[in-house]
C-alpha cells in the first residue's frame, strides 16, 4: 500500500517536471543585467544549470523505484555502463571536467546521463504501480505544450515575454523559452502526438474532448510557427499512422486539422522578424549529410570504436585534432551556401586557447559570388552529429545506439504483434521521436521529457494483463 502511495506522489512530481522543465530558466537579466548598457546572457547559466538541478532533484526523489526490474530498466542500466566505459576511454585535453559535467553549452556528461537513467527507471517504476494516473501526466504535458506554443506565437506577433527576462531577445528564432528553435519544435511535436491518447480517455466528456482537440491544434500551430522541418515531418508521419491504423471520419478531421495547423496557418500569421518560411530548402539536409560523413570518418580516430565511444565531446575533439582544413571546409561550403563560383585563395587555421577544443578557420576568397578578395571566419564547433543514433555511436559506442534503438522500437513491435495497433495511440510518440531524431540529437531541455514518455509507452505496452480497451492510452 505504501509503495502505491509513493508511486502516486512521484507521478505528481513528474507532472511538475513536465510543466516546469520547458520554462525553468534563470532570469539572468533581472538579476545581473539591469543597469548595464550591454548584457549577453550565459547560455549554460540560463538554460542548462537550472534544468540539470531540476532533473537531478526529481531523479533522486525517485530512489524508491531504482530497483524496478524489467527489460526497460536493464536497458537503461546497460546504457549507463556504456556511458561510463566510453567516458573512461575519452582522451579529453580538459581531463575529467568536461567528461563529468559535459561539453560547453551542453552539460550532458556523466552526471546528467546518470540522472537521466535514474529518472527513466523511477518514472517506469512509479507508472507500473499506478498506470491509471498516466492521463494526469499527459494533461500536465498538454498544459505545458499550450504554454510553450503560446510563447512562440506571441513572439511571432512581436511580443517577446522571454528575452527581457533572460537578457537579449528571442526574436532571432522563435524558440519559446527552451533556448533553441529546434528544441521548442521537438517538444511541441511530442505534446501534440501524445495528447491524441487523451481523446479516448475523455471520449464520454464532450467538453474535455474538445478542450483536448483545441489544445492539440494550438500546439500544432506553435510547431508550424517554428518552421522546423524535422519536427514537422515527424508530425506528418505520426498523423498518417494515427489516421490510417483506425480510420474514421473523426480521426481524419483531427489529422487534417493538425497538418493544416502545422503547415498552412503559420503562413498567414504575421512574420514580424522575417523568419524564413517554407519546407522546400534542402540546404539543411545537405549539411546533415556532410556531418554524418564526418562522423563516420571520425570513428577511425576513437580507440576501440565502434564498440566503445570516445566520450561526450568525441566528435568535436576528433574534428579539431585530426581532420584536415580542406575537409572541414566541405561542411561550411554547404552550411553557408557558398556561391558556385567560390574560389579560395588561402586558408589559415588557428587554435584558440580553449583547452584544445576549437579551431578558427580564416578563409581568404579570391571570388565569392559577385565579390572579389573577401574573407570569412569560421569557428569549428560541430560538437553533435545531428542524428541521435549516430551521435550515441560516436560518443558511447554501438551498444548505446542499439539500446536506444530497442527503447524506441520494441514497444512498437509489441503493439503490432499483440494486435493493439488499432486500439492504442500513445505508442505513436515513439515513431515521432525516431523521425525527429534522424536530424537532431538529445539535449537537456527536452530529453528528460522524452524519457518519461518512452517509459510511459513501455508501461502500457509491456505491462502484463493491461486491458487495451480500458488502458489510459487506448485510442479512438
Amino acid at each position: 500500500m505504501q509503495f502505491h502511495t509513493d508511486a502516486k506522489r512521484y507521478i505528481y512530481l513528474l507532472q511538475v517536471l513536465v510543466m516546469l522543465l520547458p520554462i525553468f530558466v534563470y532570469p539572468a537579466f533581472l538579476f545581473e543585467g539591469i543597469g548595464k548598457p550591454v548584457f549577453i546572457p550565459d547560455g549554460e547559466k540560463v538554460h542548462l544549470i537550472p534544468r540539470l538541478l531540476l532533473v537531478g532533484v526529481v531523479a533522486i526523489l525517485g530512489w524508491r523505484f531504482w530497483g524496478t526490474r524489467g527489460l526497460f530498466s536493464s536497458l537503461l542500466v546497460g546504457f549507463a555502463i556504456t556511458v561510463l566505459a566510453s567516458s573512461l576511454n575519452a582522451n579529453d585535453p580538459a581531463g575529467w571536467t568536461f567528461i563529468i559535467f559535459g561539453p560547453k553549452q551542453r552539460m550532458d556528461g556523466l552526471i546528467y546521463q546518470f540522472l537521466l537513467v535514474a529518472l527513466g527507471i523511477s518514472a517506469y517504476g512509479a507508472l507500473l504501480k499506478a498506470p491509471h494516473l498516466l492521463p494526469k501526466l499527459l494533461w500536465a504535458l498538454l498544459a505545458s505544450g499550450i504554454l510553450q506554443a503560446s510563447l512562440v506565437l506571441l513572439q511571432s506577433f512581436g511580443l517577446d515575454l522571454v528575452g527581457p527576462i533572460i537578457g537579449g531577445s528571442s526574436f532571432k528564432e522563435y524558440m519559446g523559452s527552451m533556448g533553441h528553435i529546434g528544441v521548442a519544435a521537438g517538444f511541441l511535436l511530442v505534446v501534440a502526438v501524445a495528447s491524441l491518447s487523451l481523446l479516448q480517455v475523455n471520449r464520454t466528456n464532450k467538453s474535455l474532448f474538445y478542450v483536448v482537440v483545441l489544445g492539440i491544434m494550438l500546439v500544432s500551430l506553435g510547431l508550424g510557427t517554428t518552421q522546423n522541418r524535422a519536427a514537422a515531418y515527424a508530425l506528418v508521419g505520426a498523423v498518417a499512422l494515427f489516421t490510417l491504423i483506425g480510420f474514421s471520419p473523426q480521426r481524419l478531421l483531427i489529422g487534417v486539422g493538425m497538418v493544416l495547423s502545422t503547415f498552412l496557418l503559420p503562413q498567414i500569421l504575421p512574420n514580424t522578424h522575417n523568419i524564413e518560411r517554407g519546407y522546400t530548402n534542402t540546404a539543411t539536409l545537405e549539411s546533415r549529410l556532410v556531418i554524418w560523413q564526418l562522423a563516420y570518418e571520425s570513428l577511425r580516430y576513437i580507440p576501440g570504436a565502434p564498440l566503445i565511444g570516445g566520450g561526450p565531446d568525441a566528435f568535436l575533439l576528433t574534428l579539431t585534432k585530426h581532420f584536415k582544413t580542406e575537409r572541414l571546409l566541405d561542411f561550411y561550403r554547404v552550411e553557408h551556401r557558398w556561391p558556385p563560383n567560390t574560389t579560395i585563395k588561402e586558408v589559415k587555421s588557428f587554435d584558440p586557447p580553449d583547452m584544445g577544443r576549437d579551431r578558427l578557420l580564416l578563409v581568404y576568397f579570391s571570388d565569392y559570388g559577385s565579390q572579389k578578395d573577401v574573407q570569412g571566419a569560421y569557428l569549428v564547433r560541430l560538437d553533435k552529429v545531428h542524428n541521435m543514433l549516430f551521435d550515441r555511436l560516436v560518443a558511447y559506442g554501438i551498444f548505446a545506439s542499439l539500446i536506444w534503438l530497442v527503447l524506441l522500437m520494441y514497444p512498437v513491435y509489441l503493439v503490432w504483434r499483440q494486435k493493439k495497433i488499432h486500439k492504442s495511440t500513445l505508442w505513436l510518440v515513439l515513431p515521432a521521436i525516431s523521425i525527429y531524431y534522424i536530424a537532431w540529437f538529445p539535449v537537456m531541455q527536452l530529453e528528460p521529457i522524452y524519457m518519461i514518455l518512452i517509459a510511459s509507452v513501455w508501461v502500457v505496452t509491456v505491462l502484463p494483463g493491461q486491458n487495451p480497451d480500458t488502458s489510459p492510452e487506448a485510442a479512438l
